[in-house]
């Protein structure tokens, strides 16, 4: 005949181990909570403070592409962030411009505009011209 399985307390007892695990597990998801509560209720709430740069020039067949950095260091996501270069220099002067969906919060993200002339040989003015709160 099988052995009976202990009854009682005996039977009861859980390993310290387990505690231990419970008891970290408890903790990170408190601390889970409690910042994503401070994030929403205190968080940085300031308007999107935008910046442009460019980061790399590449010719092609029609022209130049000027691969852009949008820069949102503000505590909201921009959405529709319109951007525009204006490049003075040796020939006509050009302005190219793009639209990028959403800049989120404390982030960046790459765009690229498109000019005739070469970028490098003029003098190349990037900025935010605009966006609209999603």
């Amino acid at each position: 005949m099988p052995a009976a399985k202990p009854k009682g307390p005996a039977a009861a007892k859980v390993p310290t181990l387990e505690w231990i695990a419970a008891a970290l597990g408890l903790a990170l998801a408190i601390a889970v909570f409690a910042v994503i509560l401070t994030e929403a209720l205190a968080g940085d709430r300031s308007a999107p403070q935008l910046t442009v740069e460019a980061t790399k020039v590449t010719p092609f067949a029609g022209g130049y592409t000027v691969e852009v950095e949008v820069k949102n260091a503000g505590g909201r996501t921009a959405s529709a962030v319109a951007i525009e270069g204006e490049l003075k220099g040796p020939g006509e002067p050009e302005t190219a411009e793009a639209t990028i969906d959403y800049v989120p919060a404390r982030s960046k993200t790459e765009a690229g505009l498109v000019f005739r002339n070469d970028p490098r040989a003029g003098a190349l003015t990037l900025h935010a011209k605009g966006y609209v709160e999603p």
